[in-house]
């Protein structure tokens, strides 16, 4: 394993200053979205992760659009690879805005910021969301940068987006999905040598 550089505030701030609002944007389309569906399934149909399932289900969906070919999956786990970061969609604590993680091998190998040899280094940062216990409101979205159980800095995106003057519409930039010319995901076809 090998260190992950810790990316700066500085540096996300500047190199992100586009595409703040529109994650700011695609965290409260996916909540509000989340609620629609829930209004239409009563409770009994759903388990208690439902609300998150969906609501990452929704912002996956809408980097997808919004990012095409940049949405990755990293260690089982969907992600976007932009400007040289890696970024990680999660819910976080309110009170000490770590994402909520089931401790696996995985999970501590993202939030201590390493990587295999095997893959490149690049910088992680989480942008998070934090919802009430109900999950009837969205309190909160921050991109934030950790290592371990140390807070590098936070950046409140609904007050930096709201004081922003960028102007954004949807599906801006990237390379358009096609599943059938350009699928995320591609299966390598066996090849037979024949002896001569």
């Amino acid at each position: 394993m090998i260190k992950r550089d810790n990316p700066s505030q500085r540096e996300f701030e500047q190199g992100f200053l586009s595409d703040i609002p529109i994650f700011d944007n695609i965290i409260n389309e996916s909540f509000m979205r989340m609620k629609r569906e829930s209004l239409g399934r009563p409770p009994h149909f759903r388990n208690r992760l439902w609300n998150a399932v969906t609501m990452n289900s929704n912002i996956k969906g809408l980097i997808i659009e919004q990012y095409g070919g940049l949405a990755k999956v990293i260690d089982g786990r969907f992600c976007l690879k932009l400007n040289g970061k890696i970024l990680f969609f999660k819910k976080v604590d309110l009170k000490t805005k770590m994402p909520f993680h089931n401790e696996t091998i995985t999970s501590k190998k993202l939030v201590n910021n390493l990587a295999t040899l095997f893959e490149t280094p690049d910088p992680i940062i989480w942008i998070g969301y934090c919802v009430d216990d109900s999950w009837t409101n969205l309190l909160g979205i921050y991109a934030e940068s950790f290592d371990g159980n140390v807070v590098n800095w936070i950046t409140d995106l609904s007050s930096f987006g709201a004081c922003s003057t960028v102007n954004y519409i949807f599906n801006k930039i990237t390379p358009a999905i096609d599943s059938i010319q350009n699928p995320l995901v591609s299966i390598k076809k066996e090849t037979v040598k024949v002896a001569k």
